[in-house]
């Protein structure tokens, strides 16, 4: 229900306003006394029937409303009364229907139903379907959170193969060090296998490998649509969550933090301007990374869950393990260096240990604030599109916006 929410706020600033439209209304049987005994039944009916039909259609109680859908007043009330009731009455009903397919049904939200609507989002992100991978629109994995037709777009079908042929090219690059001068001892077969060593390219490969994936789902999809039509012009079956959905989902969790965090510890801890060149390549891997990834993240319409970061986490344990696996071989760095980044030195194991820890923690971190963001996405989506379409009803219907 909360998803379905949209703001009241805006509401709220036509209620005021069409509140001090009527009452600065004198009503001349009463003077000293603002209402509305002047304002008749066809200015009061006239609000109403100024919606679009399709707005007009919630049906009400007949013992409550009279054949003009405006409720009855009793005639012995006072002019003052007589206003307030038709006035209410109006806006009753001109809210309730406009906003009736958002179950909006109040003008101000109470600090306890925010309450509620939080722990119903909280509770949510709790579910062991969760913990599955399992989603109940396997849909959202084949559509852009801002397109307005259902359906493949071929708009974000171009972007999804354009995404996913950058990744690739970065990736084919940064393996054969475009446009850097190599000065390294190892053969070129071995500086090629080493490139494997480190954590930049574990992420980047991740990355890499989820965007060829949506970018062949969408794909397949797009033919299953097209030959449903072309065979039987009926639409085709909803997708289910297959093992490929729950395959593109997990490397999506896993590149999306994994990116936010190697970007940022690069930049803070490990850069050194006499040591690292800032080249082609090293923005691409170390900054577009994780620009890319948050422009994907501000395009899906795929939830992203708060119990998935055991992904990036298992994922970053397995690389720390690999480090220790292969600092007791014997293994080195490009450099011919026992330390494969600065602060991750297992000739100092308990140095090492405190950045192994603190940098999980940072994931804990950097998971949180991207669930916030994907909530932040969601929310935009309902409100303030569908806001915008609203206001022009309310514009066209009272002309007073």
């Amino acid at each position: 229900m909360c998803s379905k929410m949209v703001s009241p706020y805006c509401f709220q600033e036509i209620y005021d306003k069409l509140y001090r439209s009527f009452r600065g209304r004198e009503a001349p049987s009463t003077p000293g006394r603002s209402g509305l005994s002047s304002f008749n039944s066809s200015s009061s009916q006239s609000l109403y029937d100024r919606l679009p039909c399709s707005q007009r259609s919630i049906p009400r109680r007949e013992s409550e409303l009279d054949d003009r859908g405006i409720k009855s007043t009793d005639s012995k009330q006072d002019d003052g009364g007589a206003w307030v009731n038709q006035f209410r009455s109006i806006t009753r009903r001109f809210r309730v229907d406009l906003f009736s397919h958002q179950n909006v049904v109040t003008l101000k939200v109470s600090p306890m139903r925010v309450k509620e609507m939080m722990k119903r989002v909280w509770r949510k992100e709790f579910l062991v379907r969760i913990l599955r991978l399992d989603h109940e629109l396997p849909e959202d994995f084949l559509t852009c959170q801002w397109q307005k037709q259902p359906g493949v777009s071929i708009a974000f079908l171009v972007y999804r193969w354009a995404l996913a042929l950058f990744f690739m090219s970065a990736l084919i690059c940064s393996v054969v060090d475009a446009g850097r001068n190599v000065t390294s001892k190892d053969s070129q077969g071995v500086r090629y296998l080493k490139w494997l060593i480190y954590l930049t390219n574990w992420g980047y490969t991740v990355c890499t490998l989820q965007a060829f994936l949506a970018a062949c789902l969408l794909t397949r999809r797009l033919v299953q649509e097209r030959t449903a039509v072309a065979s039987s012009d009926a639409a085709p079956s909803s997708p289910t969550m297959s093992r490929s959905y729950r395959v593109y989902w997990a490397l999506h969790t896993i590149a999306i933090i994994v990116a936010f965090g190697v970007s940022i510890i690069y930049w803070v801890t490990i850069y050194n301007p006499e040591v690292n060149k800032v080249d082609a390549v090293n923005l691409l891997v170390h900054a577009f990374n994780s620009l890319l990834m948050l422009l994907d993240l501000a395009l899906v319409s795929f939830p992203f869950h708060l119990l998935h970061i055991f992904l990036p986490v298992l994922f970053t344990m397995i690389y720390i393990i690999f480090t220790v696996i292969y600092y007791l071989a014997g293994g080195t760095n490009k450099d011919g260096k026992i330390a494969l980044y600065p602060i991750l030195d297992w000739e100092n194991p308990k140095r090492s240990s405190i950045v192994c820890v603190l940098a999980l923690l940072f994931l804990l971190f950097l998971h949180l604030i991207t669930w916030l963001l994907s909530l932040l996405r969601f929310w935009a989506h309902q409100h303030l599109g569908k806001n915008k379409s609203e206001l022009k009803v309310v514009s066209a219907a009272s002309g007073i916006v």
